[in-house]
């Protein structure tokens, strides 16, 4: 591949690598590093080869050669790189070498500024002597500070003042378009930008096309944006906002490989950068790595402090990773901000309502579906709704948090407005319209309404794009309503992709036991586990199987290969419990049963087989007790009491005669 992998970047990243002296450089390469005049090393900064001149003071350092002029000079790379952290360290050198404090004045206001120091850096200005030379970048950097500090008509004074003094400086015109730009002022910006150009005859400014590109993109026009973008590399090849910016466009319009291309010849020179950071986890993102993803983000924790894009990045990201928590504190500091981004407030309420909080997940959606209808929710319901993809998903959100909420009737009006809007989109989208269709059957079958369910999950099922997922339930709804031919139907739907032959195979084996066809059940179960060992719903349909042909030996591998996966479920002890029992394992039997009994207290077959395993072993007190309590539980099952005081009375008996035989 031309360009490095993202990982690499990443791994480059959080490894805190060095991006300036990496490789070993040797005297050849740099010729006699003591040489260099600071006009020498000055014109090597001029011609673009910036890299160099590091290379050549950091040889010096080592050397001891390196003199208060070379750290300024390095400083202003620095700052040339959005590096305020580097620079500052660079002039702490210089300092310490004997610069004087008014010497390195404006380029540690400069190096602050990027800091988002804007006091500190004033303070530094103000040790600026003031001169018509020095009169147009000390009021330009007075500007942004003021800018910066969200006083835009004080910027607007100190561009004007700059104006006086050299009224045809392009630079002070690219100045007050990033300021309008800022303020959503786009035209007024556009046309400062173009000023900026046409005045700057000698060219090498990349800012007036940045801020050309920037515009394009706040526009949402990023296809736009990259030629603008890319012309202002051509002009400066090194302006990292350019960089930064194009990076953005490309992956705005997915085309990833260009943006890697990009960032990894920003990283190769400023791999601590904030936003080159930001990016390297975006794309991270967008390639299904969040662990990676979120490495970079915590190791770069300025960057989630100080850049919202971060936020709602991360946000997204602990969604991805199902971190809940983490990901609602981010959504909701990014949504205080930007509430009209509609993909993070529905990302948002999804994660209230997994994590239980209904309520407040209606909360954030009612933004979306009051703008969807253009009343109050609780108004009146004629006027027209958009069909819009986002609107379809609030409502959809909304009704998950209404079931949540047990509101079955609101979930059942949000999910049906939501089947409207999906089946009046134009273009169509009938699989949208069968997966809401589905979501509703689901919601139906499960709170009783079980023909209204099944009617719908037919209907949703009735086309090609119908998912394995809605398949299968479809044949478990047909199944528990006893339609088995309908259910062994549905399977063969299933069964004619080779993807989804092993669920079909289950789900047949799981009627085949229904009907009480063991041997055929195990058949095809045995058929899907061949395809999928750790199949857990095909093992626990075969350990049935086995078990309703009492083939305790065949069932019990089964039932121990669930174990590991099966806490809480009280079928899958009393499975086990009567396997150990049938193979007279009674220790496991009695710890399988108690187990059974502690997760399901009311059944009275787990109370009667916990009295037979307790029995087996002698433990007649603690048998009677348990068939005194199936009995008490299977008040209404007279066959069943019948066979439980048998046993009773025959430990009653056995107990008797123990307590005879000790005295």
């Amino acid at each position: 591949m031309k360009y490095r992998s993202i990982f690499l970047v990443a791994s480059l990243i959080l490894t805190a690598c060095s991006n300036d002296d990496s490789t070993q450089t040797t005297q050849n390469e740099l010729g006699d590093v003591a040489a260099y005049t600071s006009s020498e090393l000055k014109a090597l900064v001029d011609s673009g080869d910036d890299a160099k001149v590091i290379r050549i003071i950091a040889e010096r350092a080592k050397r001891r050669l390196a003199t208060a002029r070379d750290y300024i000079l390095l400083a202003d790379i620095h700052i040339t790189r959005l590096d305020g952290a580097a620079a500052e360290l660079a002039l702490d050198q210089a300092n310490t070498l004997g610069a004087t404090r008014q010497s390195m004045a404006l380029p540690l206001a400069k190096a602050l500024m990027l800091q988002q120091r804007f006091d500190d850096a004033r303070t530094e200005l103000q040790l600026v002597p003031f001169s018509r030379a020095n009169g147009v970048e000390l009021n330009l950097l007075e500007g942004e500070i003021a800018h910066a500090l969200g006083n835009p008509d004080t910027a607007r004074q100190y561009f004007g003042l700059a104006r006086e003094i050299e009224p045809s400086n392009h630079k002070i015109d690219t100045a007050l378009a990033l300021l309008e730009m800022s303020v959503g002022n786009f035209d007024v910006a556009k046309e400062l930008a173009q000023a900026a150009i046409e005045k700057n005859s000698a060219g090498g400014d990349a800012k007036p096309y940045y801020i050309l590109g920037a515009i394009n993109r706040l526009e949402g026009n990023s296809a736009d944006a990259i030629p603008h973008l890319q012309r202002a590399l051509i002009e400066n090849s090194d302006d990292l906002l350019s960089q930064l910016e194009l990076i953005g466009a490309y992956l705005d319009v997915q085309q990833i490989e260009q943006a890697e291309t990009v960032l990894d010849g920003l990283i190769s020179v400023s791999p601590n950068n904030m936003l080159a950071q930001f990016y390297v986890a975006y794309i991270l993102a967008e390639k299904g790595e969040n662990q990676a993803a979120e490495d970079v983000l915590l190791q770069a924790r300025d960057l989630l402090t100080r850049y919202q894009p971060a936020k709602r990045l991360y946000g997204h990201i602990a969604y991805g990773l199902d971190k809940y928590d983490t990901a609602s504190d981010y959504l909701q500091q990014y949504l205080a901000i930007a509430p009209g981004d509609t993909e993070t407030r529905l990302i948002l309420a999804d994660t209230h309502t997994k994590e239980q909080r209904p309520q407040e997940a209606l909360k954030v959606l009612e933004p979306i579906l009051e703008q969807a209808s253009n009343k109050p929710l609780q108004g009146n319901q004629d006027t027209p709704i958009l069909a819009s993809g986002p609107t379809i998903q609030a409502f959809a959100r909304a009704a998950e948090a209404q079931q949540a909420a047990g509101n079955i009737e609101a979930a059942r009006e949000q999910y049906e407005a939501a089947i409207s809007l999906a089946s009046g989109m134009d273009p169509a989208d009938p699989t949208l319209v069968s997966s809401l269709t589905a979501v509703l059957a689901s919601m139906e079958y499960n709170t009783g309404a079980h023909e209204k369910g099944l009617a719908l999950m037919r209907q949703a099922t009735a086309g090609d794009s119908a998912t394995a997922k809605e398949l299968t339930t479809l044949a478990n709804m047909q199944m528990l309503s006893g339609e088995h031919d309908g259910a062994f139907s549905t399977a063969q739907r299933l069964k004619a992709n080779p993807e989804t032959k092993n669920i079909a195979q289950n789900i047949i084996g799981a009627i085949e036991l229904r009907r009480g066809n063991y041997n055929e059940s195990i058949a095809a179960l045995s058929e899907a586990i061949a395809a999928n060992p750790n199949y857990a719903s095909a093992l626990k349909n075969r350990a049935t199987a086995y078990l309703a042909l009492n083939q305790y030996e065949n069932a019990l591998p089964d039932l121990l290969k669930l174990k590991p996966q099966a806490e809480g479920d009280g079928q899958y002890f009393g499975m086990l419990g009567r396997a150990q029992l049938g193979l007279k394992n009674y220790v496991a039997a009695i710890d399988a049963y108690a187990t059974a009994r502690e997760i399901v207290p009311n059944s009275a077959l787990f109370a009667a087989n916990y009295a037979s395993s307790l029995g087996a072993k002698g433990r007649y007190a603690e048998a009677i007790a348990q068939a005194k309590e199936a009995l008490k539980l299977s008040r209404d099952d007279k066959t069943f009491q019948a066979q439980v005081r048998e046993m009773l009375t025959a430990y009653e008996a056995a107990e008797e005669e123990r307590a005879r035989n000790s005295n």
